[in-house]
């Protein structure tokens, strides 16, 4: 059935899928308005086996409505048969009501699991946060640490070398002895 319909009708499941799984509520009506005449009752098929397994959210008058208009048309027409067969339009309408409520059941318990997995899911990212976090406050205090050595041994190297610096420049500046005159004078001669 599926590989016999044409790509803009399996684009057009597929916008109606992927809507539906976003919490859109789409309108299978426009959907199936917008398909190809010869492909509609094959979409509609398989719009009604993607919409049964899938928890219904929320049901409203209006989805009831298609709800039971897909039941009727899986009965042979589209419209109520004539009114003289009541008795078997209210037992399609009721048919359709209980399938409804089970859709909503289900949908119930579905939305319950969503929440359960939610809840995992979040608490998932929180204990992978703080595992971040811890593992990153170590790196940063490894990198702080490493910096803090290697700033020690710079002022330990710059001290030295001031120290040598002015070492060297008491030695350079001491004062020559007195009786050699002749070296700090120029132009004298020691007698």
């Amino acid at each position: 059935m599926a590989g016999d319909l044409t790509g803009v009708t399996l684009e057009l499941l597929e916008e109606f899928t992927v809507s539906w799984s976003r919490g859109d509520n789409p309108d299978p009506r426009s959907v199936l308005a917008r398909a190809p005449e010869q492909d509609r009752d094959d979409l509609r098929d398989l719009i009604d086996r993607f919409l049964r397994s899938q928890p219904a959210v929320g049901l409203t008058e209006d989805s009831l409505g298609l709800i039971r208009q897909i039941g009727l048309a899986a009965e042979g027409g589209s419209q109520p048969r004539d009114a003289a067969a009541p008795g078997e339009a209210d037992m399609i309408l009721e048919r359709a009501k209980i399938e409804a409520q089970a859709i909503i059941s289900q949908a119930r318990e579905a939305v319950e699991l969503a929440k359960r997995q939610a809840a995992e899911i979040v608490e998932q990212a929180h204990r992978e946060a703080r595992q971040h976090r811890v593992e990153v406050e170590g790196w940063a205090d490894s990198v702080l640490s490493t910096l803090e050595v290697n700033l020690d041994k710079f002022l330990t190297a710059t001290r030295r070398g001031r120290e040598r610096l002015h070492d060297s420049q008491a030695e350079s500046v001491e004062p020559q002895p007195a009786d050699d005159v002749s070296a700090v004078l120029p132009g004298r001669r020691s007698q």
